[in-house]
């Protein structure tokens, strides 16, 4: 038996949760084409019985400069992840290439201890070979890193040749949790994310980045959360004209809800608004962050 920790690490928006999720072989993180979409570092687990593997995986936020205690929180949740891992995977979309963002990025990695696998996401997007050679070039002229996987998470091209890399660079030992468990988080953390996932979907333009969600009362047939924005604008974007847009909200997040736990809940969305909370070390805290 193999065993060990893999922290996902990247700019924003290069596909990190989408990657996990493959490799996990369930949906664990949300995933948005927005960048910025996870805020925790996750544990997801992956089993894999046939290599005779469990691999935690680390999804982290996408590297970024923090300008308040929010993105302050996010970057140490990165810093939180390198330590005690066995496999470091640096993910860039292949689209793009090795660019100044990923390059700044990478000084933050460079020299980590564990091992470290580039990984070229969405490679599928490469159309040339000739192109996918020389984004692998720079990416080992550029790091010095060896380990180099194109892959796309989305059509999991290539996901079992790195499943198979990443089995043998592990040392052997025994799992570190349980079989029928594919994350840490509990079914409250996972509940509001799915409520997220579902308000960035429909008004990420309009706040992208102003909302938190709290589950303020959970049982086994009732669910009431609380969303969670900075000022009274927003709270009106967040209802809509006649209470649409929380209409949709509240109906599309009870049936991901519905189908994660495999029974019928009455779901009760409400809106509150924490003027500047994500300035606000305070609120951060009665919101859940930091522990």
């Amino acid at each position: 038996m193999r065993s060990g920790f893999a922290a996902v690490v990247g700019v924003p928006n290069v596909g990190k949760s989408s990657l996990i999720n493959r490799l996990v072989g369930h949906k664990v993180n949300i995933v948005s084409p927005r960048p910025q979409t996870t805020r925790d570092r996750i544990r997801a687990i992956a089993h894999w019985k046939d290599l005779e593997t469990q691999v935690v995986f680390l999804d982290t936020p996408g590297v970024i400069v923090p300008k308040m205690p929010l993105e302050e929180y996010m970057v140490a949740n990165i810093k939180g992840a390198l330590e005690g891992v066995e496999l470091i995977l640096f993910v860039i979309d292949g689209s793009l290439g090795f660019g100044p963002k990923d390059k700044k990025a990478w000084e933050k990695f460079r020299g980590a201890a564990a091992k470290t696998l580039m990984i070229i996401n969405k490679s599928d997007l490469i159309k040339n070979k000739n192109e996918l050679l020389s984004v692998m070039d720079i990416l080992h002229r550029e790091t010095d890193v060896t380990d180099i996987f194109p892959v796309s998470a989305l059509k999991g091209d290539q996901i079992e040749h790195l499943r198979r890399f990443m089995a043998l660079s592990l040392p052997e030992g025994p799992p570190y949790f349980p079989e029928d468990m594919l994350t840490d988080k509990d079914k409250s953390y996972m509940i509001e994310e799915m409520v997220r996932e579902t308000i960035i979907y429909h008004v990420f333009d309009e706040l992208p980045y102003s909302v938190a969600i709290v589950a303020e009362e959970m049982n086994e047939k009732y669910i009431r959360i609380a969303i969670i924005c900075e000022r009274e604008s927003q709270k009106g974007i967040l209802i809509g004209k006649r209470g649409a847009m929380i209409r949709t909200v509240g109906k599309e997040s009870r049936r991901k809800i519905e189908e994660f736990l495999g029974r019928q809940v009455f779901l009760d969305i409400g809106v509150k608004v924490i003027k500047n909370w994500r300035k606000d070390s305070r609120a951060l805290r009665r919101l859940g962050y930091y522990g």
